[in-house]
């Protein structure tokens, strides 16, 4: 659906009340459009930034600007029948300048009862450009990854208290010159959610485990190899706020992940990525159908390595996000 048919159902639909031919009947769709100002998408330090501003090592920055706005669209189509309930998602996130920023993500969840099952799929998701060490070359080459999810859990308790319990699993799958990088992941988590009058609050706990295939080329193992390990422990926090005004409602959200690698490289030997993620979030319904929404998060990570200042000096980064949007629901 493009922008310009967005905006004009959305004006034939201002009275909130007018919609003469459901397009899914027994279903509820969603379509959002978000843009958002990313002052650092490829999450430089400062020292890497301060390189790029000043034109030096091209090849390890090949891109046309260190920030960008990016527009994101997604589809959500929801099913609850009864006891089951499905749910499909698909969206879109398009970098204007830095394209090979840009991204898809597919979802599906299916529920039954107290029980569900949700599954992901990311292809071609690009970090930044990384130097591939067994090629005796100092060129830098695209490092992405694609990465399958699946997640299973159980409510078993819904009011006044909402408890999820989970367990995921998945793999994120990394090119020919990363193939060392390949890791496959398993993980459990807890959910909570109160509804007190107009406020919910929300608090969840995930710990996963990754263990990373460690070596690439023909003859090695992971106990010979010279390549990096970044298997890593991981645990993340999360704290939500959401806060209904009747014309308006708020949502403030923190998150915090606590990444200790467990590889045995220099790189990864013995550090830990503390990650800190703050989001705050407006919306103001215009009717039933129509949303608008604005938001702001501030991303900071301090990295801590015993063997080396300068991978602190390049994994810490700081990233701000400035974003509107609008939601329609059909």
């Amino acid at each position: 659906m493009s922008l310009a048919a967005i905006f004009l159902t959305s004006v034939i639909i201002s009275s909130g009340g007018w919609w003469p031919i459901h397009p899914l009947p027994g279903f509820i769709a969603s379509v959002s459009v978000d843009f958002t100002y990313d002052s650092n998408p490829f999450r430089y330090s400062d020292s890497d930034i301060d390189l790029f501003d000043r034109g030096a090592y091209p090849y390890r920055f090949p891109f046309k600007t260190r920030d960008d706005l990016k527009i994101r669209t997604r589809l959500d189509i929801r099913r609850l029948k009864g006891k089951v309930g499905l749910r499909l998602t698909l969206a879109n996130t398009a970098y204007l300048s830095n394209r090979e920023k840009s991204s898809v993500y597919l979802g599906a969840l299916l529920k039954y009862r107290s029980l569900y099952l949700q599954a992901s799929y990311l292809p071609d998701f690009l970090i930044r450009y990384y130097p591939d060490y067994d090629s005796g070359s100092t060129v830098y080459l695209p490092c992405y990854y694609t990465e399958a999810k699946a997640e299973i859990g159980i409510v078993p308790l819904k009011k006044p208290l909402r408890i999820t319990v989970f367990g995921l699993a998945g793999r994120r799958v990394y090119p020919d010159n990363f193939r060392e990088y390949d890791t496959g992941f398993l993980g459990a988590g807890l959910r909570l959610k109160k509804k007190l009058a107009s406020t919910e609050l929300k608090v969840s706990y995930t710990f996963d485990k990754g263990s990373a295939r460690g070596y690439d080329e023909e003859g090695e193992t992971r106990e010979n190899s010279d390549d990096a390990d970044i298997s890593y422990r991981r645990h993340t926090l999360a704290l939500g706020i959401d806060r209904d005004f009747g014309s308006f409602s708020l949502a403030l959200t923190y998150r915090f992940r606590s990444k200790e690698f467990t590889g045995n490289d220099l790189w990864h030997r013995d550090r830990t990525d503390r990650d800190n993620r703050f989001s705050v979030t407006v919306e103001r319904p215009l009717n039933n159908r129509l949303a608008l929404s604005a938001g702001y998060t501030f991303e900071i990570r301090s990295t801590d390595s015993p063997y080396s200042d300068s991978i602190e000096e390049v994994k810490s980064y700081k990233r701000h996000l400035f974003g509107i949007g609008f939601k329609l629901t059909i």
